[in-house]
């Protein structure tokens, strides 16, 4: 044995050598997903969950004793009632219980308060979870990460969030990091000898993807789509808000989604609708049909045709009123939405080449977004009928992010973008940014073309009885076109009728010069007298919004907004007083430094001037008094200070458990706060009418 080493065939020094030394993996954390400005979006929190030691067997470990005072006890902390408590607590031959969903992602104010209650034999185990700290905000498009591990009540070794959709999926390489290894000695009784940690891999922590969303316009937005959504009930909606001239997605959302904040996950929210789901769009395809007849001088807004009814192969197309409006212009066709106008187009333009036009406005092609599931939508363009179908939208099947990728050709001069939802990456190990450039995909049209498309679409909006008159905005000017399309029934394989209709508006804002191409779809409100007028109410009171938010209309001060300049390296109070020229109000100073070293939010991005902003000196910081503070902004100091925080409750900082002018070097233990939600006051939305667009006979939607 001596000789050797060995035992009964057992490695005596490999046997020693596990019982006095060790490994411990340290977690790397998942890399941050931030608005345009720096706002999160997506973080890396602790959270806890519980459970009940039941039984005396184990040798030194409390168990529960008075299972009713328990009961009652946790019954204030989780959301479980007393009873059900107890009755978990009651369970025969069990040696430990959980609590279920009502026992997990535990924050630590909930933990700290159920501890105060001193209960014999709850324990608590830590787990990584991940936050989304503004609760609906794009949730399908940012996605999800979790624990995707068969049995999560196993401690994890290392991070072991995986993102599953969205964002957190296609990024999930870069987000995710390198997990780190420590190997040290341990004594008799397996704890750590100090100083004998040695780092056998560095953590190497996930990177930080920057979005190009707005947070003003997207929280605004998915406000207005609740409301909506709420008070007409359609099957689904989707939005989607984009700067045409770089094609920043700014704002998308959609209904039904889910609240990762709340854990809600219905199971008809989980689809990324506006890249994964195809359907007809209907009239707002004549937008690209317009395009491709003025680009092919072979529109003529004054001639004259027959309204009404077509023949086309074995099949007739009606106008959407099915009787049209007599002998009519072309022009008189764009602005009542005529079908029979647009198949005429399409037959002048040639079947031909109207296909390179779709295959140009990539019309049947992937957008290549990186999203998992992408659809491509379908034009087989295989009959006469067919083709002819597609210049009103039907016989054609899009996404979403196909038509306003398409769309961005129109509002600039043109150029189609490609559509961009990271703006950059940030190496937090290195410091390296990495930008996602912005890119022209092709020129389908010249750009004489489009400044006329966008004169023409004026009157859908503008001319007397236009389809769109409903989508006027008060204070600025737009161009658009509404779409009403027929729904198909792959199981039946037909098409839906009695009101059952896809309602859509693309609009170009403002139409001259557009900062913005707004595409929304609606899908069959609950009740089809109705009709579109969700949509329409939707879309103006959003558009108002947007439109004072960058400041082309008339608004309170407040609710202006001017881009945040780059304070850093400025001298303090150089710095607050250019701020303040310019028309922010809240302004915080951490620190008592001369130089501003760190902001929040970042420069270059457009913020209403009641925004609060930081900047940070260095030299002494103490913790600044956050009552009345958002959510929000706590997180903007906290991300510069590098102090941990957490939440409890909703809406605006009511506690906060280290007090203010304490120095932030001082502060080892996260910071608590508590949140209460202030009295809402409900404000009246406007009821805009709506001009209810029905189709009866096949083909003839508008």
């Amino acid at each position: 044995m001596m000789v050797f080493k060995t035992a009964n065939g057992e490695d005596l020094t490999k046997l020693v050598h596990q019982m006095y030394n060790g490994d411990e993996v340290i977690p790397a954390r998942r890399g941050t997903i931030y608005d345009a400005s720096g706002e999160t979006l997506a973080t890396d929190v602790k959270t806890y969950a519980i459970y009940a030691v039941l039984t005396d067997k184990y040798k030194g470990v409390e168990y529960v004793e008075d299972k009713l005072a328990t009961a009652r006890a946790l019954a204030k902390h989780i959301n479980m009632s007393e009873d059900n408590i107890l009755k978990l607590l009651n369970q025969d031959n069990v040696n430990q219980t959980a609590f279920g969903n009502a026992g997990v992602n535990l924050t630590y104010l909930q933990k700290e308060n159920i501890e105060k209650e001193s209960l014999k034999g709850i324990y608590f185990t830590e787990k990584i979870s991940r936050d989304y700290p503004k609760g609906y905000y794009a949730n399908n498009v940012i996605g999800l990460a979790k624990d995707t591990r068969e049995d999560t009540s196993v401690e994890a070794q290392g991070n072991p969030l995986q993102g599953v959709m969205g964002l957190e999926a296609q990024y999930n390489v870069q987000l995710r990091g390198i997990d780190g290894l420590v190997n040290y000695d341990k004594d008799f009784y397996g704890y750590s000898v100090p100083g004998t940690q040695k780092v056998i891999e560095e953590v190497q922590n996930g990177n930080n993807i920057y979005t190009t969303f707005d947070s003003r316009l997207t929280e605004y937005l998915e406000e207005q789509m609740s409301k909506i959504y709420e008070k007409y009930k359609p099957k689904s909606m989707t939005a989607i808000v984009v700067r045409p001239k770089t094609g920043d997605v700014v704002a998308v959302s959609q209904r039904p989604t889910f609240n990762p904040k709340q854990q809600e996950y219905p199971e008809n929210g989980w689809i990324n609708q506006i890249v994964e789901r195809a359907f007809e769009p209907g009239s707002t395809m004549k937008t690209l049909v317009l395009a491709a007849a003025i680009n092919e001088g072979v529109f003529s807004p004054m001639e004259l045709y027959d309204s009404g009814k077509i023949k086309v192969g074995s099949i007739v197309v009606n106008d959407w009123n099915r009787t049209g409006w007599g002998r009519i212009s072309y022009l008189q066709g764009l602005i009542y939405s005529s079908n029979v106008a647009f198949v005429n187009i399409v037959s002048q333009i040639g079947y031909d080449k109207w296909k390179e036009y779709m295959d140009a406005f990539g019309i049947g092609r992937s957008t290549e977004s990186g999203f998992p599931n992408e659809n491509v939508g379908l034009n087989s363009y295989a009959s006469e009928e067919g083709r002819a179908s597609t210049g009103f939208g039907q016989g054609v099947s899009v996404t979403s992010l196909q038509l306003v990728q398409a769309f961005t050709a129109i509002a600039n001069e043109g150029k189609m973008q490609k559509l961009r939802f990271v703006d950059r990456i940030e190496n937090t190990t290195t410091g390296e940014v990495t930008y996602t450039k912005v890119q022209t995909l092709s020129n389908p049209i010249k750009p004489e073309t489009a400044k006329w498309v966008l004169k023409y679409l004026e009157e859908v909006i503008y001319a007397e009885n236009a389809t769109g008159e409903n989508y006027k905005v008060d204070g600025v000017r737009l161009a658009g076109k509404t779409g009403t399309a027929e729904i198909y029934d792959e199981e039946k394989k037909t098409y839906l009728t009695d009101g059952n209709y896809l309602h859509s508006i693309v609009a170009f804002v403002p139409s001259e010069k557009p900062e913005y191409v707004i595409y929304f779809t609606y899908d069959r409100p609950e009740s089809s007298r109705t009709s579109s007028l969700g949509l329409s109410e939707w879309f103006t009171t959003f558009t108002s919004y947007a439109m004072k938010y960058l400041g082309k209309d008339e608004a309170p001060e407040s609710q202006k907004a001017e881009v945040v300049p780059s304070a850093t390296g400025a001298d303090v109070e150089t710095a607050k007083e250019a701020l303040k020229n310019i028309g922010f109000t809240d302004i915080i100073v951490l620190g008592n430094g001369t130089i501003i070293e760190k902001q929040a939010p970042l420069d270059n991005q457009l913020y209403t001037l009641d925004t609060k902003l930081i900047l940070y000196t260095g030299g002494i910081v103490t913790l600044p008094d956050m009552t009345g503070w958002s959510k929000l902004d706590v997180m903007k100091v906290m991300n510069l200070l590098n102090i941990p925080v957490n939440f409890e409750g909703e809406g605006f900082v009511s506690e906060q458990s280290i007090p203010s002018g304490v120095d932030v070097s001082t502060i080892t233990d996260t910071v608590n706060i508590t949140l209460t939600s202030p009295t809402v006051k409900s404000t009246a939305i406007k009821n805009t009418s709506d001009k209810i667009e029905t189709t009866s006979t096949t083909k003839e939607t508008e």
